[in-house]
């Protein structure tokens, strides 16, 4: 697999907390995407894995497959790379 470098995420938009998933959300409604992702990228855990860019205005996973085993299970429903791609 190839490696994933994303377009630009506006970090102040996002909520800083490291919690997975749904958990912390007061509504039970599962929180949007971008929250997921800034969550992902706070997680000092997964830094080998997926990691702001030096510029800090973009990310990329390093390691497909970990990120696929160890991260999208306990931040998504689904627990694939390409579902993880097209969002």
């Amino acid at each position: 697999m190839s490696e994933m470098v994303a377009s630009p995420v506006d970090a102040g938009a996002v909520a800083d907390t490291q919690s997975a998933g749904n958990l912390g959300t007061s509504s039970g409604k599962e929180p949007p995407f971008p929250v997921k992702l800034h969550r992902i990228l706070s997680n000092p855990e997964f830094r080998d894995i997926i990691t702001w860019l030096p510029h800090g205005r973009s990310w990329r996973v390093l390691k497909p497959k970990a990120f696929e085993e160890r991260v999208i299970p306990l931040y998504f429903r689904h627990a694939k790379y390409a579902s993880f791609m097209r969002q």
